[in-house]
């Protein structure tokens, strides 16, 4: 459809599917920082494996979480200029974030001496690099349709409200084995996240999930 003539038709399909993409992986991402360090303790705290390792094993997937939305972005980006036969624009994008991500960990680790959560927060932040390299090029092509700023920014302010407020929740929820544990702080922040959406009267996340339920066909009379 972006190779052809249907404008319009392009248009509101990658403004949707960069609004949709930004509403998943912006739940995943807040998510995944506030319940990370369970999912690490219920899999790998065993044995030698003690709780410093994983705390520091939390703060490197916070650092690579960080950059999950922009990544994300940037492959449905490179994925409309592959649909327009550029495959120039994504390649050279993606020499410029290669070489940004080898100077920030040369940086990072042998100037700064910031450890191995270093090397994910570089990564994260070149994702954010690419993904911008790439939507501005994708601005010349007028592929998306204009939408208003609060919509664009609901899916990060419904998301950045949960995890927030899940934080402040957290050390009041009683501590229970690993498995019940990370169930019940999942469970806190998924009611939390669909609260703040209807307060905030945000119901795309609703028909997101809607469009994933099958309905079944009426009976014919």
């Amino acid at each position: 459809m972006i190779a052809t003539d249907k404008k319009e038709e392009a248009k509101e399909l990658c403004s949707s599917v960069a609004s949709k993409l930004s509403i998943m992986m912006m739940f995943i991402t807040c998510g995944i920082i506030c319940v990370g360090d369970q999912i690490i303790r219920l899999l790998f705290q065993h044995g030698l494996f003690s709780e410093s390792a994983t705390f520091q094993t939390h703060f490197c997937l916070i650092a690579y979480m960080i950059g999950l939305v922009p990544t994300s972005l940037a492959t449905i980006y490179a994925s409309f200029f592959y649909a327009m036969k550029d495959y120039k624009k994504p390649s050279i994008a993606s020499v410029y974030c290669l070489i940004a991500n080898l100077i920030l960990n040369a940086l990072m680790v042998f100037v700064f001496h910031w450890g191995s959560w270093s090397v994910a927060a570089s990564t994260s932040l070149c994702s954010f690099f690419n993904a911008y390299l790439l939507k501005r090029s994708l601005a010349t092509h007028d592929l998306f349709t204009a939408r208003p700023v609060y919509k664009t920014l609901c899916p990060y302010i419904s998301a950045l409200m949960a995890m927030s407020f899940m934080f402040i929740l957290k050390p009041f929820i009683p501590v229970l084995n690993p498995l019940a544990h990370l169930s019940v702080l999942s469970l806190c922040y998924l009611t939390l996240y669909a609260l703040i959406c209807k307060i905030m009267r945000y119901n795309d996340p609703f028909e997101l999930v809607s469009a994933f339920i099958p309905v079944k066909s009426q009976p014919v009379a």
